[in-house]
């Protein structure tokens, strides 16, 4: 029976003497193969060491590692009120009727009876009156495109050969194929739904309206100077925000791949920004993929902003590329994210329950407030942030500052306390500003919209792919953000395209039903734009 081996002896080096160690194997008189052992086992210590303290590498996947045999891999969660926020009651999954505001309304009334009249019923002498009506719902399938295929007769005279066709109803379109209502909703499968194009080809096969991938980019590329009209004018609306979330996220590009390789560039990185502006009634979203990062698409934006504005608030994680260094700091107020703040510390391995559970309390209790300032002007929330948080935020200041002599200053603990610790004033800008948020979670569910593309479509082809589905997904995000029918904006825009090239700034989400009612009777909309009653 082999012997049970003892704990081996710990020896513990600086990194000037693990150096010099290395040397020292290198320079011997060892053979290449034992040297390249002795070297592997040094990089593997410090590997493994690294990787434990970051929490990266459980002693479960470690024992697979070394091929062990091992349990199956419960990794230890965290307090379920990390990620946990407070709800109502679940109810029944169904919805209101008031919420199917997109229904056509179709009303059904008495044909022999009104509200006055005598009740029908015998030997009855009362009136009647109204009540609450009853509402019924029925929902039908429809495909993303439906075609009607119309048959125009022709009659020729066989002695002068005279051609009679037979005349069309004012519905038949004989010089457009394709509707705006199909092209809206074509945009909107495309990049909002992240349904590629080829995808929507081979269902449209399927379903018996023959609908190419090059004919549905032909169509949706056919407005694209419309849209960049539209788009434009959202950009400068969107510059004169009190408040702003941005942050990016990777992009493929490869006309800029095909461009960097024929120049010898090993980078050809490129980004989508996620910009969103807050205004005091409405909010724009605007998305830009290209080479930049998003500070740098910000600078861009912020060149049309109006100088005699007041500072605006700036919320962003803490990656530097994303600080707008073209703007002068003190023209904005830089806000950091709790919650990145936060993910350092949720991240971290076992061994670390004291620290990690006393910062997701705090931050989580910070939230609790958070909430109950939602109805709140700014100078309330303010005060109430000055009275509730404040004490928290001291004493996980006083905490994390007492924690970070407990541990070696490159661990994982370490790093998480140092970027807090370091960044402390923007993170705590909420108790300073009354308007400034505490995460940047708007910017970072707008940016799901972009990723899904990405994750479906994999790439943009051109710079032009890029700047058209930058251009739609703004539209599309902007509306839906100010409880504006994605569907009835967009098709509204195509439908009275003449009219949005002369005041594209009267058809922005929150105000083009005010250019809708001005239109001649004949062309209004006859839609409700709103999300929701």
């Amino acid at each position: 029976m082999a012997k049970k081996q003892s704990k081996p002896t710990q020896v513990k080096l600086t990194p000037k003497e693990l150096e010099s160690l290395l040397k020292e194997i290198t320079e011997s008189n060892l053979g290449d193969i034992a040297k390249k052992v002795f070297e592997g086992l040094i990089d593997l210590n410090g590997w493994l060491t690294e990787q434990l303290e970051e929490g990266k590498l459980s002693i479960n996947k470690l024992k697979r590692l070394f091929a062990c045999i091992s349990e199956p891999n419960n990794k230890k969660n965290r307090k379920a009120k990390a990620n946990k926020t407070p709800s109502n009651n679940k109810g029944h999954g169904q919805n209101h009727s008031n919420g199917y505001t997109g229904a056509e309304e179709i009303q059904l009334k008495h044909e022999d009876i009104n509200a006055g009249d005598n009740c029908p019923v015998e030997d009855c002498t009362g009136k009647l009156y109204k009540v609450k009506p009853g509402i019924v719902i029925n929902i039908e399938g429809s495909p993303l495109a439906s075609a009607k295929k119309y048959i125009i007769e022709k009659l020729r005279c066989a002695l002068c050969g005279e051609l009679f066709v037979a005349p069309t109803s004012p519905e038949v379109n004989t010089e457009k194929k394709y509707s705006e209502s199909f092209c809206a909703m074509l945009m909107i499968n495309k990049y909002f739904m992240a349904v590629p194009l080829y995808r929507q080809s081979t269902l449209q096969d399927m379903l018996g309206i023959p609908l190419s991938a090059s004919t549905q980019w032909g169509i949706i590329s056919s407005y694209e100077p419309l849209l960049e009209i539209v788009y434009q004018s959202l950009l400068k609306c969107a510059a004169n925000g009190k408040g702003f979330y941005i942050d990016d996220t990777s992009a493929k590009i490869l006309e800029v791949i095909k461009k960097r390789n024929l120049e010898d560039k090993k980078s050809s990185k490129c980004y989508t920004t996620g910009i969103i502006s807050v205004h005091d009634d409405y909010r724009c979203a605007v998305f830009i993929s290209d080479e930049d990062t998003a500070g740098k698409s910000f600078a861009d934006i912020y060149k049309l902003r109006n100088k005699a504005l007041i500072e605006p608030y700036l919320m962003m994680d803490a990656l530097t590329a994303n600080i707008p260094k073209e703007i002068e700091e003190g023209l904005y107020t830089l806000c950091y994210c709790l919650v990145h703040a936060r993910r350092n510390f949720y991240d971290l391995g076992q061994g670390y329950d004291d620290l990690v559970d006393f910062v997701i309390d705090s931050i989580t209790r910070l939230y609790d407030n958070d909430r109950s300032t939602k109805e709140m002007d700014a100078n309330q929330r303010l005060t109430y942030h000055q009275e509730h948080s404040k004490p928290i935020m001291k004493s996980l200041k006083d905490h994390l500052e007492k924690y970070k002599n407990e541990f070696e200053p490159n661990s994982g603990a370490s790093k998480a306390i140092d970027y807090m610790l370091n960044r402390w004033t923007e993170l705590t800008q909420f108790l300073r500003y009354g308007e400034t948020p505490i995460d940047n979670n708007e910017v970072e569910r707008a940016l799901k919209i972009p990723i899904r593309n990405r994750k479906n479509s994999m790439f943009y082809k051109t710079h032009r792919g890029a700047r058209i589905a930058g251009y739609v997904q703004s539209l599309i995000y902007s509306a839906a953000q100010n409880d504006i029918n994605p569907y009835n904006y967009i098709k509204a825009i195509l439908s009275y395209s003449d009219d949005v090239r002369l005041n594209p700034d009267k058809w922005l989400p929150w105000n083009y039903h005010l250019s809708l009612d001005d239109l001649e009777p004949t062309k209004g909309c006859q839609e409700d734009s709103r999300l929701t009653a």
